[in-house]
C-alpha cells in the first residue's frame, strides 16, 4: 500500500506575508481542508495578522482560525 503525506503549507500570494492572501491544505486525524487566508487590518499588536478560512459545501465562506505572528525569544527574529 502507498501512502501519501500531506503537508500544512500556506502559499501566499506575495513575498510581504503581512499583506498578503494565501490558500493551502490543512488537515488533521478529523479534517481535510483546503482553506483560504485573508489579513487582517489591526492597530491592536495582539490581534491575527490573518483570518483563516474554509468553504462549506454550498460555497459559503466560513471563519474557522486565525494565524498570529510569533518572535522567536532566543533570536528575536520574527
Amino acid at each position: 500500500m502507498l501512502w501519501s503525506l500531506t503537508t500544512n503549507c500556506i502559499k501566499f500570494t506575495s513575498a510581504d506575508i503581512e499583506t498578503a492572501k494565501g490558500t493551502g491544505p490543512f488537515s488533521t486525524l478529523t479534517f481535510d481542508l483546503d482553506i483560504t487566508v485573508e489579513p487582517v487590518g489591526s492597530a491592536n499588536s495582539m490581534a491575527p495578522t490573518h483570518r483563516v478560512l474554509d468553504r462549506f459545501p454550498r460555497g459559503k465562506l466560513v471563519e474557522c482560525g486565525g494565524i498570529w505572528k510569533k518572535q522567536n525569544k532566543e533570536t528575536g527574529a520574527d
